[in-house]
């Protein structure tokens, strides 16, 4: 199973964020995979993206006719 973790890479070293994997807490060696964030997304402006599509959605009707009391 994979488990996410946050931290900040560092040229070659990686400083943990509040979490960190409980072999590392023991001094274990652990295998990584590092997956580069893109920064260029905010998550104010990822929050901005969300609300123009779902005033798009809303706008669209899409959901007009769905009877939300026998939606389940």
């Amino acid at each position: 199973m994979l488990t996410t973790y946050k931290a900040t890479l560092y040229g070659n070293k990686i400083e943990w964020g509040k979490d960190i994997p409980r072999e590392v807490a023991l001094g274990k060696t652990v295998t990584v995979q590092v997956t580069i964030l893109d920064k260029s997304l905010s998550t104010e402006k990822q929050g901005q993206q969300m609300a123009e599509l779902l005033s798009k959605l809303a706008k669209s009707h899409t959901f007009a006719n769905l009877d939300a009391q026998n939606w389940a």
